[in-house]
């Protein structure tokens, strides 16, 4: 509980209290004093809220990638903390040089798959987190080489071979895949 004595500013209509935590719920009501006190305010309550913290890492889903390069799913670690709110969404975006972030996806999913992408670019992505106060810091940025299946070796050769050891040779594929 805390108290303040306002005989001295009968005009106080407001109060700032200071050094709340984050993530607890407060409820506050005030009473008009005079030699005598009066019943409570209506109760107001109010959750400390802040922005959510740095999202995790930013991995490939396993067996995500399309054998034409053009398909690839990511999934990132949640934020440690949701600052107080919960997290409403997240937000993908692909890092360019020299221009504006590309928005991938936004939505309330920790995980995407990426459509349309070329085969033999390196392509570096962040994501941040959002809840009812706003928009987190964005998280480290990871890159990953786009590619698609190569075609097969070429040539394959016996060089030399003796008891226990043999010697290969061949050719690079057609197609390196990027």
């Amino acid at each position: 509980m805390l108290e303040f004595d306002g005989s001295g500013y009968p005009e106080l209509l407001q109060a700032q209290i200071e050094g709340l935590v984050l993530d607890r719920d407060y409820s506050f009501f005030v009473i008009g004093l005079n030699p005598y006190e009066s019943e409570p305010s209506e109760r107001v309550s109010y959750r400390v809220a802040g922005l959510p913290t740095a999202v995790g890492a930013i991995t490939e889903i396993e067996n995500s990638r399309s054998s034409d390069g053009k398909r690839l799913g990511l999934q990132w670690e949640d934020c440690e903390s949701d600052g107080g709110s919960e997290i409403k969404m997240y937000t993908l975006a692909l890092v360019q040089e020299n221009q504006p972030d590309e928005i991938l996806y936004y939505g309330a999913e920790t995980s995407t798959v990426l459509d349309n992408l070329i085969s033999g670019r390196t392509q570096t992505y962040h994501v941040r987190a959002t809840n009812l106060v706003g928009d987190g810091p964005w998280s480290d940025q990871y890159t990953f080489l786009i590619v698609e299946k190569p075609s097969q070796p070429l040539d394959l050769t016996v060089v030399a071979f003796d008891d226990s050891v043999v010697s290969l040779s061949w050719k690079q594929p057609i197609k390196n895949g990027g």
